[in-house]
């Protein structure tokens, strides 16, 4: 069975939902034919930002083998950049232009980025790149300032309850107002955790089971655990190391997750303000090059501080 994320992942602007802004944008570039050669595509994960670079590339018809599509975690050196501009050097093969997107971009390496700048400052005229990152701030400035920013938003609560019935009535199942509401919460604003989770208990028939999975399975429920832990009780060390022990999803994502939690607690103010105030301060840098050293490191300094 093909994952929802992409069986369901949209191919035209007019199928995006919750980002009218950015397709409003883009749509007006190809309309004037004047689509920026660097566009920097920034928000939330699972909102959108590949979706959109994709639809853009069969806009401007690159094809396929025109196409390079670069994960900045996993190829983030200065050798990637290289061949990149051996490619940039390259007339299409197929199409009348080359497209190399470069998802998570913050990712990449300082010497990267900055060959990367030398390529963006003399573009070819058929060439196209697309950076999509959560966190455009850990890109360096002259990058930036060669692209044109278009912000991906995370999803609202409508958006996503419209996304869920979108899927249901297109798979033929109905699903519980309960579960739909949970799949939702759960969600946080991304429409890639709405589908992921539609898909592994769509098929139960049990309302129940499809409730149970979702809690078992969901790293947001997990993250709040910690978040309540360490704001509101206080714990030893001893306690917070033991949760952390029962705990291997990706640092960041915890970390964004705790984040979002302790965020709602600060601005509604009361019990725990103060330690959530402390707790953000110690959480605002990302876990993607220290990992779980640096959650484990973070949750330390919360635990012992006075």
């Amino acid at each position: 069975m093909t994952e929802f994320h992409r069986l369901y992942r949209p191919a035209l602007f007019k199928d995006v939902i919750g980002q009218e802004e950015a397709v409003r944008m883009l749509s007006d570039f190809l309309k004037q034919k004047r689509m920026p050669h660097a566009l920097l595509l920034y928000g939330p994960s699972g909102c959108g930002k590949t979706t959109l670079a994709r639809i853009i590339k069969s806009k401007l018809n690159c094809d396929d083998g025109d196409f390079a599509e670069y994960n900045a975690a996993e190829t983030r050196g200065i050798d990637t950049i290289r061949e990149v501009k051996q490619r940039a050097g390259l007339a299409p093969l197929w199409g009348g232009v080359r497209m190399f997107l470069f998802d998570e971009a913050h990712k990449l390496s300082s010497d990267a980025q900055n060959a990367l700048l030398k390529i963006l400052e003399d573009t070819p005229r058929h060439v196209y790149f697309i950076l999509a990152t959560t966190e455009p701030e850990k890109l360096i400035p002259t990058i930036r300032n060669r692209c044109t920013d278009v912000r991906v938003k995370a999803l609202s609560v409508a958006c996503l309850e419209e996304l869920v019935g979108r899927v249901c009535a297109s798979e033929g199942k109905r699903l519980d107002e309960e579960v739909r509401d949970r799949i939702v919460e759960y969600a946080d604003g991304s429409a890639r955790r709405v589908l992921s989770i539609l898909h592994a208990i769509i098929n139960f028939p049990d309302k129940q089971d499809q409730l149970d999975t979702i809690v078992k399975g969901d790293v947001r429920t997990k993250a709040i655990e910690l978040a309540r832990l360490l704001i509101f009780s206080q714990p030893q060390w001893k306690e917070v190391a033991a949760m952390l022990q029962t705990l291997d999803e990706d640092p960041e994502t915890l970390r964004r997750m705790i984040l979002s939690y302790t965020t709602k607690v600060l601005l509604q103010g009361g019990k725990g303000e103060g330690r959530a105030f402390f707790l953000i301060d110690v959480f605002k840098e990302s876990f993607f090059t220290s990992g779980r050293a640096g959650l484990i490191a973070a949750c330390y300094a919360v635990t012992t501080s006075k």
